[in-house]
């Protein structure tokens, strides 16, 4: 019989200001079975605001028992309210994380075999993150095997490498629309482009969030070392120039602003390929 974790509810009411027991029980559990129960999500890295949901996984076969349930060929997931807080329960089953862990394990990177974009959806990507950096709450020991299931490293690695596969296409499109002129689409595909070329960078520092809109926050975490400080610039000058009104005036100066994208973009997969 598996019980809370030694020292689980002082981090979890750190954390979200509620017990780890009244957490557990909107689920039924410790329930005597095997089950691996964990927290994570915005709220574990250190990313959430005063509205964001209490993210428990729960691994094992037995379905939700919220009258609130969504479901899919790879979880499901039980919402709750307490003290006007969402919880959001998802349930995994443990032949459905073994089979994730084993796709992670067979990839060879730079093969080429994979299709760019098809070898994980994102969810399935965002499980294994939050497996990373999830604080156990019940069977801590079966918790502990299942991280040991899954290399964080090659997931990053992989994670890299489909960022610049993905930045390849962005940049063919901007430079063909550049000698095409078609600026406005143009535009807009830059903006795509300084975003991938961050979080190609990003991932090779070895972090394995693929959560678009938290690539700020671990920008912003970046040292003060030159090259940070010059990228943290770079970033925002890019995505919000001062000159904007006039990219669009009908003049070639979004060609300048394409040409600094992509001096932008090159500088910054280096750093990610070094």
């Amino acid at each position: 019989m598996s019980e809370v974790v030694a020292g689980a509810d002082d981090r979890v009411r750190e954390l979200t200001g509620l017990g780890a027991e009244e957490l557990l029980a909107l689920e039924g559990y410790p329930d005597g079975s095997d089950t691996v129960l964990f927290l994570s999500g915005s709220i574990v890295a250190g990313h959430a605001n005063p509205w964001s949901d209490i993210d428990l996984f729960a691994i094992t076969d037995r379905p939700p028992t919220s009258d609130n349930q969504g479901h899919a060929t790879t979880n499901a997931v039980a919402t709750h309210i307490i003290k006007d807080r969402r919880v959001d329960y998802e349930f995994w089953r443990p032949a459905t994380v073994e089979w994730i862990a084993q796709r992670l394990a067979a990839h060879r990177l730079g093969s080429g075999e994979s299709i760019p974009g098809a070898s994980f959806i994102q969810i399935e990507e965002i499980f294994m993150h939050r497996l990373r950096i999830g604080v156990p709450l019940v069977n801590d020991a079966g918790f502990r095997a299942l991280q040991a299931k899954f290399d964080f490293g090659l997931l990053a690695a992989f994670q890299t490498e489909e960022a610049i596969r993905h930045l390849d296409a962005e940049l063919e499109d901007l430079i063909g629309m550049r000698k095409g002129d078609d600026r406005d689409v143009g535009l807009w595909v830059a903006r795509q482009v300084v975003d991938v070329s961050l979080e190609a960078y990003v991932h090779s520092l070895g972090i394995t969030d693929p959560v678009k809109k938290w690539m700020i926050k671990y920008l912003e975490a970046l040292d003060d070392s030159p090259r940070h400080q010059q990228l943290r610039e770079d970033y925002w000058r890019l995505m919000y120039p001062a000159e904007a009104a006039v990219l669009r005036d009908g003049g070639d100066g979004w060609h300048k602003y394409a040409e600094d994208v992509l001096e932008f973009s090159h500088r910054v997969t280096a750093w990610a390929q070094g």
